[in-house]
């Protein structure tokens, strides 16, 4: 494709790094959406997509654009704009645990605010790790924890919720 092309559908550098970074986050969406599903239990399956978008992290193409270069690019403003599925996605999450009794019924804005920036951030330090699989495993264990302790527990897992 030609440089004219692309600047016929879009006007500048920087539409087109939104467009690419959009497709990043609606791919990235769809990768914690399966990671829910297939689990039962929906604190666990709150666990297994929260891994997912961690684990998708270490990818190259990934962590370069959505960790890297993204920032830059597009600044914390748009970014936050285009994530805004991806926060919804986890609030959907948070619902679906609380009408399943694996959480106690709570105000959903801090919450989600609380897990989702949590997240977030744990993929900018594993990205930027020296060690990035060492600090995936570390912050695995971390969630896990921070998960329990949300759901009021020692462990993840609705079975043996409150």
């Amino acid at each position: 494709m030609t440089r004219g092309a692309f600047y016929h559908h879009f006007g500048n550098k920087e539409q087109i790094f939104r467009e690419v970074y959009a497709a990043e986050q609606k791919a990235l969406a769809v990768v914690v959406e399966r990671a829910f599903r297939v689990r039962q239990d929906p604190w666990d399956g709150m666990y297994a997509g929260c891994r997912a978008l961690l684990e998708a992290s270490l990818e190259p193409a990934v962590r370069q654009i959505t960790l890297v270069e993204a920032p830059g690019a597009l600044g914390w403003s748009a970014m936050r704009d285009i994530q805004a599925g991806c926060k919804e996605q986890m609030r959907r999450g948070l619902t679906i645990a609380i009408e399943a009794g694996c959480i106690a019924d709570r105000p959903l804005n801090p919450v989600t605010s609380l897990l989702y920036g949590g997240i977030c951030e744990s993929a900018l330090d594993i990205a930027r790790a020296p060690d990035q699989r060492a600090a995936l495993e570390d912050s695995l264990t971390e969630l896990a924890l921070v998960l329990a302790g949300v759901a009021g527990r020692a462990t993840p897992g609705c079975a043996h919720s409150r």
